[in-house]
């Protein structure tokens, strides 16, 4: 069980790598990421900076377990080992 949860976070890691490599050399998504930090500086200008960065952290915790499940789920893992590993 300790090698299958070892190999699983190695192959995370390992597709993150991969699809952070793949991103970079798409045009539409560096143009896509560049807007999004234009967009992002004006709101937090607006909202100021606490509010912003608690809008953010509470994002991106969402967006970590939408991205992880989508992985286990490609994974072909079980829901119940899926939630195990995500506590």
């Amino acid at each position: 069980m300790e090698d299958l949860l070892k190999n699983i976070l190695r192959q995370e890691t390992e597709t993150a790598q991969a699809a952070w490599e793949l991103l970079k050399t798409l045009p539409d998504y560096n143009e896509a990421r560049q807007e999004l930090e234009k967009t992002t500086e004006v709101i937090r200008a607006q909202v100021g900076f606490q509010s912003y960065e608690a809008w953010e952290r509470a994002w991106l915790a969402c967006c970590s377990y939408e991205l992880r499940t989508y992985f286990a789920l490609g994974l072909g893992l079980r829901r119940e080992f899926m939630r195990e590993l995500m506590l």
